[in-house]
């Protein structure tokens, strides 16, 4: 048997018997609606599968945000609190249990009609995470979104900043926006995402080792190496608990105003990663080296979105390579004619 009650203080805790013996258990809130979630995780946790007849969706977002919360990174936390917000707008169904196979369908399809096959991608990705935990839960039988297809998304040609186009930019971020030049040259020179660089904090930046600890999901990290003029920027930010204490919408129509003023066509801030990581090919980097610093889980994602070229070096490295060619005994077999 089980219940919460509330105590003097206003505050819900876990009334519970088990084998015999009474336990009480704080769970830390006067929000009703929270302390549920609470208790059912912690019974979950002792292995008692206490069956419901149905589960809302939106008690089911919650209870999936709770169990989530010190799992997920906190972009990703913000990112699902965003996905139960508009699920719980575009979907009419009231109960878990009262999904089907069609009625995912047609959810998925209601949403990729309002955004990218990308962005729906996305959504159905989150969605089978939820509803996973809600079998494994025991409050549905099966999986609904298990079967339903991705959408097909277009290929992304990797848009590669060109040298006339990072110093068009610059120039303007120096001269209109100054208090985030810093901030776009170590976006040009580390391949940070967006989050990544705005949320380090100076015990992150290892100025001894010249490197960044990058935080990602759970316990896991990466370290990015910082060349001496990303170091310097570092530097003279010392003093600040954060680098750069600003939030990503501001970061982005900065980017957005001073690309406009550049003129420098259709570019987005995350094509500085990419430019970051073809700069670095360009070099001789190898794809594995390039995938362990942007943090991407195999190279495969590297090479397929990350890795362009850069047009005059290519063309240079060609013409060399002919040149060696002609050089050789095959040269009678290179004419043209």
């Amino acid at each position: 048997m089980s219940s919460i009650r509330k105590n003097e203080f206003g505050f819900w805790f876990l009334d519970l018997r088990l084998e015999g013996k009474r336990y009480r258990e704080t769970l830390e809130t006067k929000d009703k609606k929270l302390a549920v979630v609470r208790a059912n995780l912690r019974l979950r946790e002792l292995e008692i599968k206490v069956r419901y007849k149905q589960i809302g969706l939106e008690e089911l977002f919650d209870l999936y945000l709770e169990w989530a919360k010190p799992r997920l990174a906190a972009s990703s936390y913000r990112n699902y609190k965003s996905i139960k917000k508009r699920i719980l707008e575009e979907c009419s169904i009231e109960h878990v249990d009262e999904f089907s196979r069609e009625n995912a369908e047609q959810l998925m399809m209601k949403l990729q009609g309002k955004m990218t096959a990308r962005g729906a991608n996305y959504y159905l990705r989150a969605l089978r995470t939820i509803f996973q935990l809600a079998v494994e839960w025991e409050y549905i039988g099966s999986n609904p979104f298990t079967k339903v297809q991705k959408f097909k998304e277009p290929s992304i040609k990797p848009r590669i900043m060109k040298r006339s186009e990072l110093e068009a930019f610059f120039g303007i971020v120096k001269k209109d926006f100054p208090e985030y030049y810093d901030l776009f040259l170590v976006y040009l020179l580390t391949g940070l995402r967006r989050a990544e660089a705005l949320q380090l904090k100076q015990e992150d930046v290892d100025l001894e080792n010249d490197t960044l600890i990058i935080h990602g999901k759970g316990d896991k990290y990466r370290l990015v190496p910082m060349l001496p003029i990303v170091r310097e920027i570092f530097l003279k930010r010392v003093e600040m608990p954060r680098p750069f204490p600003w939030d990503g919408s501001t970061i982005t129509h900065i980017f957005g105003k001073a690309r406009e003023d550049a003129k420098i066509g259709e570019v987005k801030l995350h094509d500085m990663r990419k430019t970051f990581s073809t700069m670095l090919a360009d070099q001789g980097f190898s794809s594995l080296i390039i995938t362990q610093w942007l943090g991407h889980a195999d190279d495969e994602v590297t090479r397929t979105h990350y890795l362009g070229h850069n047009d005059k070096l290519v063309r240079r490295q060609m013409k060399a390579f002919q040149k060696a060619l002609l050089s050789t005994k095959l040269q009678k077999y290179l004419q043209v004619g």
